[in-house]
C-alpha cells in the first residue's frame, strides 16, 4: 500500500515540476522589428545557450532520481507490539516471574511506540527530499530564466 503512495506522491512531483517550469515561461518582444522567423531563430539559439551554460532544459523533465525508501507499515506495528511483549516477557521471567504479564504489556507498548516513530521519521524524510526536489527544481529554472532573458536581450528583445 505505502509502495502505491509513494508512487503517487512521485507523480504529483512530477506534474508540479512540470506546471510549474510551463507556468514560468518567458514572454518575448522583438524591440528592433524582428521577423518572427528571425524571432524563432534567436529563441532557440537563446535557449539552447541558456541550457549549455545552465545544464538545465526546462523543456525535458529531470531524470527520475529514487526517493529515499519509503517505509511499509504493513503489519510493522503489530510485529513492534510482539517483539516488545516477547521482550518484556522474558525480562519478566527473568526478574523473578512475578509480573511477566506487566513486563509483556509495557514491553507491547514500548515496541509499538517504537514502530511508529521510526515510521513517522521515514515519512518525514520522504517530505523532506520531495521538498529539496521542488525547491532544486525551482531555483534552476530561475537561473535558466535569467540566462535566456539575458541572451535575448543582447539580441533586442524584451522577455518578461
Amino acid at each position: 500500500m505505502n509502495t502505491h503512495l509513494s508512487c503517487l506522491a512521485a507523480s504529483v512531483l512530477a506534474i508540479f515540476i512540470a506546471g510549474s517550469v510551463s507556468a514560468q515561461q518567458l514572454f518575448v518582444y522583438p524591440n528592433k522589428g524582428q521577423s518572427a522567423s528571425q524571432q524563432q531563430k534567436d529563441i532557440s539559439e537563446c535557449h539552447n545557450s541558456a541550457v549549455q551554460v545552465v545544464g538545465y532544459d526546462p523543456a525535458r523533465l529531470p531524470p527520475s532520481q529514487s526517493a529515499p525508501a519509503s517505509y511499509s507499515n504493513d503489519g510493522d506495528v503489530g510485529r513492534g507490539v510482539v517483539r516488545g511483549a516477547v521482550g518484556g516477557a522474558i525480562l519478566g521471567e527473568i526478574g523473578g516471574g512475578h509480573h511477566t504479564g506487566d513486563a509483556a504489556a509495557v514491553g507491547a507498548l514500548f515496541g509499538g511506540i517504537r514502530s511508529s516513530r521510526r515510521r513517522d521519521q521515514q515519512r518525514q524524510q520522504q517530505e523532506d527530499y520531495y521538498q529539496q526536489q521542488n525547491a532544486q527544481a525551482a531555483q534552476a529554472q530561475a537561473t535558466f530564466n535569467r540566462a535566456y532573458a539575458a541572451c535575448l536581450e543582447s539580441r533586442g528583445y524584451t522577455a518578461k
